[in-house]
C-alpha cells in the first residue's frame, strides 16, 4: 500500500483526537466558570442530569422538543430576592432518509425567575419571514428602543 494513505489516515485521526480534547476541555472550562460565577452569588450548582425540567416547567415549548431531554450545570437558589433556577439544556432530535439517520444534539441555557406576581409567559425569539408578513397587516410584537434588536427579535 502506498505511505501517503497512511499519513492520510494518521493525520484525520491525528485531527479528530486533537478536535475531541480541544471539545473537553472547553467543557471543563465553561463548567469551571458556572461553578465559580454560582459561588459568587449564593447559588447551588450540581453537574447532574436532570430529565425533570420540562415537567416543572411545561409552558416552555423549548424544554418539550426532541428525545433525550435533560437539564445539567444546574444552578439554584436566591438571587436578588427572587428564586432563581438557572441551567444547560440538551435535547437531540433525529432525521430519517432513505440512506440512514442523522441525529443532531441542541444545546442551549436559560434561567427561570420566579416571580411574587402572576405573569404571562414572555417568549423572545428570532424573528423570521412570517413575522415580518404578520406586521405588515397590522399585527405587531413589542418593539424596544434598540432598532437593532427589535428587528432581529420577536417579543
Amino acid at each position: 500500500m502506498d505511505h501517503s494513505f497512511f499519513l492520510i489516515v494518521a493525520l484525520v485521526v491525528g485531527v479528530m483526537i486533537v478536535a475531541g480534547v480541544a471539545g473537553y476541555l472547553q467543557r471543563e472550562r465553561r463548567r469551571k466558570e458556572l461553578l465559580l460565577w454560582s459561588a459568587r452569588r449564593g447559588l447551588s450548582f450540581s453537574i447532574a442530569h436532570d430529565p425533570g425540567l420540562q415537567g416543572r416547567y411545561p409552558f416552555f415549548d423549548c424544554l418539550r422538543k426532541g428525545d433525550n431531554r435533560y437539564g445539567y450545570h444546574l444552578m439554584s437558589g436566591s438571587l436578588g430576592g427572587y428564586d432563581v433556577q438557572a441551567f444547560d439544556y440538551h435535547y437531540q432530535t433525529t432525521t430519517h432518509t432513505r440512506h440512514g439517520s442523522h441525529t443532531e444534539h441542541h444545546h442551549f441555557s436559560a434561567m427561570v425567575v420566579r416571580s411574587p406576581v402572576p405573569l404571562q409567559p414572555l417568549k423572545i425569539r428570532p424573528e423570521n419571514l412570517l413575522d415580518k408578513v404578520a406586521n405588515l397587516v397590522g399585527i405587531h410584537d413589542i418593539n424596544f428602543e434598540s432598532d437593532e434588536f427589535s428587528r432581529r427579535f420577536h417579543v
